[in-house]
Parts: C-alpha cells; sequence; structure tokens
C-alpha cells in the first residue's frame, strides 16, 4: 500500500488499536449480565462507530496497485454509401453482419461505426437495418476519425466496395492510423450489365450563333460492342443523337455532340443514354449541363501605332474569342484604308498600343466619357508611348516628359497588390501563379513614366530600378490599366520554345480584356461550377473590392441559400470561400451580400444546380485496390471472402497496469456513520440499565 503519511498512519493504528483493545476488554462481561449475542452486537455497534469515528478525525488515503485483463477492441468501419446498394450488395452486408461476423465478438469487444461523408458510432442491432443511401464515400475522413478517438482499437476491419470519391487519399490516415485495417471487399468484382455518362465536357458560355459543342465521356460493363445512341436534349427535344459501339468493362469513349442555341440565357440540357436490355440500372443513364447563352462578345476597339510582334500576337489570340475591330496607323492614315470611329460607343474595352498622342486627339473626348460611363482602357507601351498626350489625367502614371523606351532584358517584379489582383492572376492557387511569373520569358523592353498617381495601385514594377511598368486605376465607373512595356509576344512564342504552351499568355491578356469589360465593381463571388453532382462539396470562392478596385480585408461577406445564412472565411487578401455540404438534388437560388462596417459592398445573385446522379454513381463497379493499399500501408490484409477474414484475425488481449485508490475524507457520511452506531449502543445499553 502507498498514499498514507507516516504520521497519520501512526495515528490511524494507534487509535483503533487503543479503541478496540478498550472495546474487546469492557465487552468481556457486562453489569447486569446480558447473553453473548447481546454482547456481540453492542461491540459490533461500537467497533463500527469508532472506527468511523478515527477515520473521521485521521482522513486517511489508501493507494495500491493491481492487474487488470482488457479484452482486445475491434473497430467494425462499415460503408453506407448509396453505391453499397448496387449489385446486391445491401443483401451480401447483412447476411455478413448476422452470420459471419457476429463471431468477432467472441475474440474482442467490437464496436460498430458507420460511414459515408462523415463517421459516427452505430449499435450493432441498428446497424443490420440500416439503408447504404449516403451520397459520397469518405474513407479517409472515416480511418481519421478512429484516428482521433480517445482510445483506439486494437484493429480495424473495414467493410466497403472501394469506390472512395471524397476527401483525403485514404492511404495517408490508413499509414498513420497506428493499427492494422483489415479490409473486405463487397461485390468486387462484379459481371452486371451496365452503362453510364461517367462526365461531361462543354463551355459554360457560348454566344449566341455559335455553336455548343458538348463532349460526354460514356462507361460500360458487360455490354462491350453493343451499340446504343447518346442524346442531347433540350425540353423534351432532341438536338443531337450520336450512335455509339459500347467500349470493355470500365473504359471510356468519347462522345461529341453540339448544338446551336436561338435564345440568350441561361439553358440546362440532358445527356442521356436510353436504357439497355439486361442492364441492372439507368439512373447512371442521364446528366445535365447547364450554359449560359449570351447574345453578345466582348467587343473591343484595338488602335496600335504601327505593325508589331505584339500587335500579331494580340491579334491572333482576340480574334477569336472577341468581336476585334483592329486599326494600325501608317504614314498619312491607317492600314486597308479605315479610319478608327469618332465614337467609341458600342465597345467594352479599348486598347491603345503604342498609339502616339496626335491621332489620340479627335478620340480624346469619347475616351473620357467612356470609360467614366463604365468602360475599360488598356494601354501597352512601345516607342510612342507614355509621354504627353490628351489622356494623361486618365492614366495610372503619369507621363514622362517624352516617349522613351529603355531596352533591356527583365521580368517584371509584382507587388502585393499585383499578387493578390485577378487581372494578374495566371493559376487560382498563389504558389502555382508565382511559380508560372517566375517562368515566364523576360521582356526585353520598357517605358519611362512619371509616379503613379495618388489614387493608383502600382501592380509590377522593373527590378533594377523599382520604376512601374504595370498599373491601374479607377476613373469614374471605369478602369484603366497600363503596361509600360512591350515585347509580351515572347510569353506566347518564346514559351513553346521551352517545351511549355502559351496559356500564361492567353489567360492573361484574356482575362484582363474580361475583367476590364465588366462595368461593375464590388462582389465577384460565384460558385466554381453551376451544376454539381449530388454528395458534391458545393465550392464558392472569390473576391470583394471597394470602389477604387482594391481587394476588401475584414469584409462581412454571407450566402443566402435554401433559407438559411451562412458567413464565409477570408482566406487571404479580399479573398473569400465557402463549403456547402448535403444539398439534395434540384435548383437552389443564392444571393451573396457583402458590407463593411455600414456600407454596403455589393451582391451577386444567381442559382446552381445539383443533379441527381452522384458521386457514388460514377464508380458502380467498386475498387478492390484501393481496399488492398489501405489495408498494405496500415500493416494489415485485404480480403475478398468473410471466412478467410474472421479465420486470420486473431487480437490477444492484455494485462494492465491498475492504481486503485481509496480515500476517507470528512462528511456528513462518514460522521453519519460514527454517530448513528455509538447512539444505537447507547439507547440499548439504556434499555437494559448497563452500567
Amino acid at each position: 500500500m502507498e498514499g498514507i503519511h507516516l504520521d497519520k498512519l501512526l495515528a490511524l493504528a494507534l487509535g483503533l488499536a487503543l479503541a478496540w483493545g478498550v472495546s474487546f476488554w469492557a465487552y468481556r462481561r457486562t453489569n447486569p449480565p446480558t447473553s453473548a449475542a447481546l454482547r456481540r452486537l453492542l461491540l459490533v455497534l461500537r467497533l463500527g462507530g469508532i472506527t468511523a469515528l478515527v477515520l473521521f478525525l485521521v482522513e486517511p488515503e489508501v493507494e495500491w496497485k493491481g492487474r487488470s485483463y482488457e479484452r482486445p477492441r475491434l473497430a467494425l468501419l462499415v460503408d453506407i454509401s448509396s453505391s453499397m446498394k448496387f449489385y446486391g450488395r445491401t443483401e451480401a452486408l447483412r447476411e455478413l453482419l448476422a452470420g459471419p461476423l457476429a463471431e468477432l465478438g467472441s475474440k474482442a469487444d467490437v464496436e460498430a461505426f458507420i460511414f459515408s461523408g462523415d463517421c459516427r458510432p452505430l449499435g450493432w442491432k441498428e446497424l443490420i437495418s440500416i439503408l447504404p443511401e449516403g451520397s459520397s464515400t469518405d474513407i479517409g475522413g472515416a480511418l481519421r476519425y478512429l484516428k482521433n478517438l480517445g482510445k483506439k482499437p486494437d484493429a480495424v476491419v473495414l467493410i466497403s466496395d472501394g469506390a472512395h470519391n471524397l476527401g483525403e487519399d485514404p492511404l495517408l490516415p490508413a499509414r498513420g492510423l497506428g493499427v492494422p485495417v483489415y479490409a473486405l471487399g463487397i461485390g468486387i468484382p462484379r459481371r452486371a450489365k451496365n452503362v453510364q455518362l461517367a462526365d461531361l465536357r462543354a463551355d459554360p458560355i457560348v454566344y449566341l450563333g455559335d455553336t455548343l459543342k458538348v463532349v460526354a465521356f460514356l462507361r460500360a460493363w458487360g455490354m462491350e460492342g453493343r451499340m446504343v445512341y447518346v442524346e442531347l436534349v433540350e425540353g423534351g427535344k432532341v438536338l443531337d443523337r450520336r450512335e455509339v459501339k459500347l467500349p470493355g468493362d470500365g473504359r471510356e469513349k468519347e462522345v461529341l455532340l453540339s448544338a446551336r442555341p436561338t435564345e440568350p440565357g441561361l439553358h440546362t440540357y440532358v445527356l442521356r443514354v436510353p436504357a439497355s436490355e439486361g442492364e441492372v440500372s439507368d439512373e447512371d443513364n442521364s446528366r445535365l449541363l447547364r450554359t449560359y447563352v449570351s447574345d453578345r462578345r466582348v467587343c473591343i476597339l484595338l488602335l496600335a501605332g504601327s505593325p508589331s510582334p505584339d500587335l500579331a500576337f494580340l491579334r491572333r489570340l482576340w480574334k477569336d474569342k472577341f468581336k476585334l475591330d483592329t486599326f494600325v496607323l501608317k504614314d498619312g492614315g491607317y492600314y486597308w484604308g479605315k479610319s478608327p470611329p469618332s465614337s467609341v460607343e458600342g465597345y467594352d474595352v479599348v486598347v491603345l498600343l503604342d498609339f502616339p498622342p496626335g491621332p489620340l486627339a479627335p478620340l480624346s473626348e469619347g475616351l473620357h466619357r467612356f470609360v467614366r460611363e463604365g468602360g475599360g482602357l488598356l494601354v501597352l507601351g512601345g516607342p510612342r508611348a507614355f509621354g504627353p498626350s490628351p489622356l494623361d489625367n486618365l492614366l495610372p502614371l503619369k507621363p514622362y516628359p517624352k516617349p522613351h523606351l529603355r531596352e533591356g532584358s527583365f521580368v517584371p517584379e509584382r507587388t502585393r497588390s499585383g499578387r493578390v489582383h485577378p487581372a494578374l492572376a495566371l493559376s487560382d492557387d498563389p504558389r502555382e501563379d508565382e511559380e508560372i511569373w517566375s517562368e515566364l520569358p523576360p521582356l526585353l523592353a520598357w517605358n519611362l513614366t512619371g509616379p503613379p498617381r495618388d489614387e493608383a495601385q502600382v501592380w509590377a514594377v522593373h527590378p533594377g530600378t523599382g520604376r512601374p511598368v504595370m498599373a491601374f486605376r479607377t476613373y469614374g465607373r471605369g478602369k484603366v490599366v497600363a503596361f509600360a512595356c512591350a515585347t509580351f509576344w515572347r510569353w506566347d512564342l518564346m514559351m513553346w520554345g521551352t517545351g511549355g504552351t502559351n496559356r500564361a499568355f492567353s489567360r492573361l491578356f484574356c482575362g484582363l480584356m474580361k475583367w476590364l469589360s465588366k462595368r461593375s465593381l464590388g462582389v465577384e463571388i460565384v460558385p466554381e461550377s453551376s451544376v454539381y453532382k449530388s454528395g458534391e462539396p458545393v465550392i464558392f470562392s472569390g473576391r470583394v473590392y471597394d470602389r477604387f478596385s482594391r481587394p476588401v480585408e475584414g469584409a462581412s461577406v454571407v450566402l443566402r441559400i435554401d433559407g438559411k445564412e451562412l458567413p464565409f472565411k477570408e482566406e487571404g487578401p479580399g479573398k473569400y470561400g465557402l463549403t456547402l455540404r448535403g444539398l439534395p438534388p434540384g435548383e437552389h437560388p443564392f444571393v451573396v451580400l457583402a458590407r463593411r462596417g455600414r456600407e454596403d459592398l455589393g451582391k451577386v445573385e444567381g442559382s446552381l444546380l445539383v443533379e441527381p446522379f452522384s458521386l457514388e454513381d460514377v464508380r458502380p463497379e467498386g475498387d478492390g485496390r484501393v481496399l488492398a493499399r489501405v489495408a498494405e500501408v496500415s500493416g494489415g490484409r485485404y480480403f475478398t471472402d468473410v471466412d478467410s477474414l474472421v479465420s486470420y484475425i486473431n487480437l490477444e488481449g492484455k494485462y494492465v497496469e491498475m492504481t486503485y485508490k481509496l480515500r476517507f475524507r470528512r462528511g456528513w457520511e462518514l460522521l453519519l456513520a460514527a454517530v448513528v452506531p455509538l447512539l444505537a449502543e447507547w439507547r440499548i445499553r439504556r434499555r437494559r440499565g448497563m452500567l
């Protein structure tokens, strides 16, 4: 025994010895004499009362160690996602739970957990009758849940079809779980006949009069070589139909369909494959597609001071994506014998490429009005640019006393504003964006300018001098961007030469045109897709800007959807994000609102569509490879039959050192235990007339 202080131990021993000795001596005989039974009762009452009184006074604490046997603990992790309904897996699971798996209880203490998109414990009786209805399968999340339990199991039995489709790679939590995972695959492999529209690809925006091209990815099992039709349907009308020979088991086949929208606005299409004879399910034979049909393209007026490689590359990039009107100066007029319009009304963006100040004079008043009312202006450098001109008060950079183009290799160095502004973003991932910018070929020339205006944002500087080479400002309701540099064509041509692509060049100058053409500033937060699979996380992301198009930090941004109001989380300077889970199939109108203090920063309204086709429909065949890899990295084993699993598992219990404590504290309970026996003894002695 441990835990009793020496002074208390001596006091307890002496007190009890003295009290018990006196009590035994006193009840050797009584006056008047009484029966032996009554003497023993009175002795017990006195000993009990005196003992409780001594414990009350001394307050001893007794501690001792022992060993306790613990049975092994086994976690049974059961997949209840809806893919477990395919091909008789539900019935097979219930038979296993009612029969062979019940034997695990003789080997260990079994605790059951169910999972689909999340994980939770469930009693065995409820487990046998549960219906697999989860809209996703997150095996990694379920293993992570077990890892974070207060007391981990000694082993895990994972029962699933292996169709992991949500969350982190399950190998990571399996490797760090610290206990073996014994995986049992149900319904793998299977031989059922099935056709599936696995995925779709189409432009989210097309223009009226253009052709909408849709690529459908078709998969099939057990039906290789059979001919089927794939149809593109809107409003019950078949717009296109293609006959396709089905591929082999699990392989994909691309099918191209097209349509020419005749009305502007939001269009919802259905891609479908009519059910085939012998097919086990037609629930995955149709998919939804949503496309916005615009009645006008972004209109660009491009004014160039002379032919140049920059002009050639920009024209080639923009001519197929926007409505582009180009006018190029030459001595005494313009090439091709046409002059620019006297008014810029009807355009969305005006681009001045190395355009001299003289020919700008007739357009000056109209350009000022155009930008003030919401138009976009892009000024690009060259030998004639950024000297004094009629547009000086429009530009974000003050003019140099005369046009001056310096030659020399350099890569623009973005400022903090430039790194967070969407107009210069070459990737949605900040780290990838920085990497792409660092790999761009150097430019060969840049313009000297005056300092930036007070209200301007400098996006990039010359790394050697620190002078601004990219800047932005607002003017009225419009936007003005100045790139005081030249030879942008190198970002297209030279990237091909280094084994890359012109993706950066295309994204920068096409994205810049789209951003300049927008007539509103404020909230630019939308869902990443217009159509989501059932069970798929719905992700909203974007930025909030003030009236000077500067990212707003610390804004209060909320989403109103399905009668709920949900707050966004700030993820960077002016960047906000929110992820929704569990939206049911159907149309979901939404509103995103942003405020800062009492200032209303704007709102975005729209709708998204959740289709009945779910993440679970993507891989109905299951995937035993996932289960096998999870078992391997955890130190467990993968099984395809339950008898082998049950016979293989041989867990051993263990003895655990235990520490037991007994402490007596002063309280009314202990005092009562002392007083009651002594009062009872006194009462009996009094009634008997005992001295």
